[in-house]
């Protein structure tokens, strides 16, 4: 029995592995948020957490340059940012680094890593894929080709979906969706 079984950062690769085994390189693929969400969401994010930090250190310095003044004006309040945005930071990087999508012509598989033992896993299989949409939204995201994949499935009693978040090129990523669920229809008819 694994102890943190839910976080596995060789999931992705063993996942994708065995798919490429199963159906071929040409019939799999794999869906990962693009660099520019890392930029925006982790890179900027602590580049800020430092300046504050060095602000809020030089700014206790300025009132009053013992260490006596440092030590219970500065450090406590130094402490609990750095606590905060070391775990929001954590966070985003697991949900940069361990979200993806595989894609097969048998299914579309999600996993969702939310910390560390927290993992959500949904499928959808292609012969039920209903639309595969594209939403672009803010400037940043629009200027280097970045946006957001929906597929929505029909099912007997509920509708599933699977949203693929700041993904690079979603175009060509919707393309190579339908591309491979024409090869399982395909497969299927054979």
């Amino acid at each position: 029995m694994a102890i943190l079984s839910t976080f596995d950062p060789w999931l992705k690769n063993k996942e994708l592995n065995y798919y490429i085994d199963k159906f071929w390189t040409d019939h799999v693929m794999i869906i990962e948020r693009s660099i520019i969400f890392a930029i925006l969401k982790i890179v900027f994010p602590a580049i800020v957490f430092v300046l504050t930090i060095v602000a809020i250190l030089r700014a206790t310095e300025a009132i009053d340059s013992s260490w006596a003044a440092l030590t219970f004006l500065g450090l406590p309040l130094t402490v609990i940012i750095v606590i905060v945005m070391v775990y929001r930071l954590w966070k985003v990087y697991i949900d940069y680094t361990m979200d993806f999508t595989i894609v097969t012509p048998e299914q579309i598989i999600s996993y969702n890593q939310t910390f560390l033992l927290s993992r959500r896993v949904r499928t959808i299989q292609t012969s039920k894929i209903k639309t595969v949409s594209i939403s672009k939204n803010g400037i940043i995201y629009s200027l280097f080709d970045n946006g957001d994949i929906n597929v929505l499935s029909e099912g007997d009693q509920t509708q599933w979906e699977i949203n693929l978040n700041r993904v690079k090129d979603p175009e060509w990523e919707k393309r190579s969706i339908l591309h491979i669920v024409d090869v399982a229809k395909k497969m299927e008819s054979e």
